[in-house]
């Protein structure tokens, strides 16, 4: 039988229903912004709940499939800077952070990064490090990972998920505590019913249990072992010297609450703002015919 007519997902399929579940989420902030508690926002924000647990897993498996894991890292922190910028005017914080708060101060691309550094660390047998040399280096990276959106707790469970591949059961366990945790802190410090909602993540545990192990059929670059995805996506074109950084629409309270105008409106100049602050986004020069093609 061939790989991709097994049974279950495919991790492409897995990624594309991250996508679409962030992209839901998102939209959920820009159009019904604040801690709302209505039954369509709460079941908006659930259905986007399952996005996290799916980039966590694909960044720990890109560990596992990829040719050239200092590259890899490399590409992660790349993606974390550009998507600093895309998360800071989004959500109206600083560039410069740790100015009010010690909280979500970058995008949850940087807790990616240094997932994928301590589990690095952890795994490889190339680096020749002393056992204790190995705990602190793990243990700075998730520190560091504190401020970034997700905080310490998704470095953790990158780092479990990688630790314990091939044991199902254990993975998804370490991933359950350490998202609890998560809620905990979120629940007392930010909001209850919110911090409550964050274990709806464990509501991806099937799908990941239904992978199977095959990448899929779609040839897209920006679908390989890994790349997951973020605030700011970015597509290789044909040229590998052009790029198309495309921004999902980040629209955190503060901006939210200072835009009183009517959704749409919001809407329309979330995508102005956007557009106006990346002056460096062009289009893809092949049409759609030839992207078709290509594939």
């Amino acid at each position: 039988m061939a790989a991709d007519t097994q049974k279950g997902l495919t991790a492409n399929t897995l990624k594309i229903i991250a996508i679409a579940a962030m992209t839901v989420d998102h939209l959920a902030w820009l159009l019904l912004p604040g801690y709302r508690t209505d039954i369509l926002t709460l079941s908006l924000h659930t259905i986007g709940r399952l996005t996290a647990p799916i980039m966590m897993f694909f960044v720990a498996e890109g560990f596992h499939y990829t040719k050239n894991i200092k590259k890899y890292i490399l590409r992660l922190f790349l993606f974390a800077f550009i998507s600093h910028f895309a998360y800071a005017m989004m959500f109206a914080k600083s560039f410069i952070p740790f100015q009010n708060t010690v909280f979500d101060q970058t995008s949850v691309m940087w807790t990616f990064a240094l997932g994928l550094a301590a589990l690095t660390v952890a795994k490889s047998e190339t680096l020749k490090l002393k056992p204790w040399h190995r705990q602190v280096i793990v243990w700075v990276c998730i520190i560091a990972a504190f401020c970034a959106d997700w905080s310490s707790p998704a470095a953790v469970i990158i780092l479990y998920l990688g630790i314990n591949r091939g044991n199902f059961k254990k993975q998804m366990l370490w991933c359950v505590i350490w998202i609890a945790t998560y809620s905990i802190v979120y629940a007392i410090f930010i909001n209850p019913v919110y911090g409550a909602l964050q274990m709806l993540t464990a509501l991806a545990i099937p799908l990941l249990h239904s992978y199977n192990g095959q990448r899929g059929k779609l040839k897209w670059k920006g679908m390989k072992w890994d790349n997951v995805p973020s605030s700011v996506e970015i597509a290789q074109t044909q040229n590998s010297s052009e790029y198309l950084p495309i921004a999902t629409f980040y629209a955190g309270s503060s901006l939210k609450e200072s835009l009183n105008e009517p959704p749409v409106s919001r809407f329309n100049a979330a995508i102005r703002n956007c557009i106006c602050r990346y002056p460096f986004i062009r289009l893809n020069p092949r049409s759609a015919s030839q992207k078709a093609t290509a594939m």
